[in-house]
């Protein structure tokens, strides 16, 4: 049976035919796809990172020195800065600090408002997908500051409280991006923040 030469390549005095040609270029795609599919940042490494979104602060009705407070804006925006330790594809541990805006509060006294910060401490499971994307949930302590400013009075009450989130992320070589939501579950005068953002850690390893 004659030979197709058009289907035919010589590559270093080795003849090719077509169907070889196409099974080394499936290999090569497959190992080029399974590098790009668990794409994840360094192992035992450090990271930094920051989150900017909004939350929604938990002043609803509180009753302080004999005034009733009640807020009139519950939602602002918010900020957290943080450090970490990636021991491995699966688990790390984050310690952060956020800010949150002020909260404003009405009273039959006047106005007021309610400031609220924390520090706290997770450890963050992860779950690698392919192509660089993966899912996780932390959780952990944090330590509140809440501070609260009106014309009768100033209060200040500081308390531990749980945190947990959940979210997802997006890893392109040492620079993980994410998504996420996040509460800190305030049990005093301020209750629960819920807080949704978008985020972006650098790693060092």
């Amino acid at each position: 049976m004659p030979r197709n030469v058009k289907d035919e390549i010589v590559i270093g005095g080795v003849m090719l035919n077509l169907a070889t040609k196409r099974m080394i270029l499936a290999s090569l795609l497959t190992v080029g796809l399974s590098t790009s599919a668990f794409a994840i940042v360094p192992d035992n490494s450090f990271y930094v990172g920051g989150q900017l979104g909004a939350a929604r602060n938990g002043v609803t009705n509180s009753n302080i020195d004999g005034q009733q407070l009640v807020s009139t804006d519950r939602t602002g925006f918010a900020g957290r800065v943080y450090g970490g330790w990636q021991f491995n594809n699966n688990f790390g541990a984050e310690f952060g600090y956020s800010a949150f805006s002020n909260v404003k509060l009405k009273s039959i006294n006047g106005s007021g408002s309610a400031k609220q910060q924390a520090l706290d401490l997770v450890i963050k499971g992860t779950v690698p997908l392919n192509y660089g994307f993966g899912i996780f949930a932390e959780g952990g302590l944090a330590y509140m500051e809440d501070k609260i400013h009106t014309q009768m009075t100033n209060f200040k009450e500081y308390k531990w409280a749980p945190t947990y989130g959940i979210g997802g992320s997006y890893d392109v070589e040492n620079i993980r991006f994410n998504l996420g939501w996040k509460r800190f579950q305030n049990r005093g005068t301020i209750q629960n923040i819920d807080f949704g953002y978008a985020g972006i850690s650098v790693f060092f390893g």
